[in-house]
């Protein structure tokens, strides 16, 4: 009975060691992103991105139509008002921020980009293989406050 309880005691330290050590690779290591020529860096493989400018039910992400009122200035605002979300780059048509999920501290990159009248959408996880739907949900609350302010049909 002791060695089951000791080997569980090991499994445990092992996985919350590797949990610990990914979130604080996450933080050190921001991906090159950004948009070059109207489009985000494409998603990797592994099913932890989603993109607006991916295709196919894994990865890809509705591209968003601006009602003709939206400001950008009031994008921007719903996005900082995102539980976790910190903005680390913002101009005049492109947004980038660091999404923290809250157990464990990984960092996943969330971008917006405006597109004449269209707003693409982007978030990634930095580290692992699956992210449990996380993004896709974040695009989706976000999309749901977007719409529910009147910025977008």
């Amino acid at each position: 009975m002791k060695i089951l309880f000791y080997i569980i005691i090991i499994l445990v330290a092992l996985m919350l060691g590797s949990s610990v050590y990914m979130a604080i690779s996450s933080r050190s290591n921001p991906p090159a992103l950004g948009v070059t020529n109207n489009q985000f860096v494409a998603c990797p493989d592994s099913p932890n991105c989603v993109s607006s400018d991916a295709e196919g039910p894994d990865h890809g992400f509705p591209t968003l139509d601006l009602t003709a009122d939206a400001e950008w200035s009031a994008i921007v605002a719903q996005v900082k008002q995102t539980d976790g979300v910190t903005v680390t780059e913002e101009s005049a048509d492109y947004l980038r921020a660091e999404a923290r999920t809250p157990l464990f501290g990984y960092v996943d990159d969330l971008e917006v980009h405006h597109r004449s009248g269209k707003l693409a959408l982007r978030s990634a996880s930095r580290v692992g293989h699956s992210d449990m739907g996380a993004n896709r949900k974040r695009l989706t609350e976000l999309q749901d406050r977007l719409r529910t302010e009147g910025l977008i049909q």
